[in-house]
């Protein structure tokens, strides 16, 4: 994985990543199943990008590679809610 869930919770809280991750009867807490599969989601449409570039997988992960990766996870985890949300549009 391109970001890891305390990645995404440094960058945009723990609670905003709790909620979004709750769903199909999942209450409280952090929903792991569903945040990984939105971080394996942004690390595909990532991998689109780099192969055929780059040799994956990439020996480090550049900070820059990170933050997509979070903001693309992030955008996964709001589109199964609201795809009217600004993050989601």
């Amino acid at each position: 994985m391109y970001c890891t869930t305390q990645d995404l919770i440094d960058s945009f809280g723990r609670d905003e990543i709790e909620q979004l991750s709750q769903r199909d009867g999942f209450i409280g807490g952090l929903n792991q199943d569903v945040v990984n599969k939105a971080m394996g989601m942004a690390d595909s449409e990532i991998n689109v990008y780099l192969e055929g570039r780059y040799t994956l997988p990439l020996p480090t992960i550049p900070m820059i590679v990170k933050q997509i990766a979070a903001d693309l996870t992030r955008y996964y985890l709001h589109t199964r809610i609201d795809d009217d949300h600004p993050i989601a549009k």
